[in-house]
């Protein structure tokens, strides 16, 4: 029994470590949470293009220029769901978030450890 608690608290801590950040639209978003965040999976829904693109970039507090930090491709209309395969796309109070690209009617949502 103090076995499958302990178990039921782990899960409970693990699935709190997570959050999202939604992007509903192209444009800049600044980053209000505290701390640092690294982006683990970036969702596109609700994209209609036949084929189109969805790109961050940062600006990292107190600079003025932007770097790419992630391109998502969308085709047919479909939702797309991508682990980001690396581990350097880092979110952190006071950044700003900027959603470009041609796939501008969907939702952008990116999963945030």
């Amino acid at each position: 029994m103090f076995i499958v608690s302990l178990l039921l608290a782990a899960g409970i801590v693990f699935a709190g470590s997570y959050e999202y950040l939604r992007v509903p639209a192209p444009g800049a978003t600044t980053i209000t949470s505290s701390g640092v965040s690294k982006v683990v999976l970036i969702e596109v829904a609700g994209s209609t293009e036949a084929t189109g693109t969805v790109i961050l970039k940062r600006v990292v507090l107190g600079t003025t220029t932007s770097n790419t930090q992630y391109t998502v491709t969308c085709s047919g209309g479909a939702n797309v769901t991508g682990l980001v395969p690396t581990n350097t796309f880092y979110l952190a109070a006071g950044d700003t978030l900027i959603r470009e690209g041609t796939a501008t009617n969907g939702m952008v949502r990116l999963v945030l450890q």
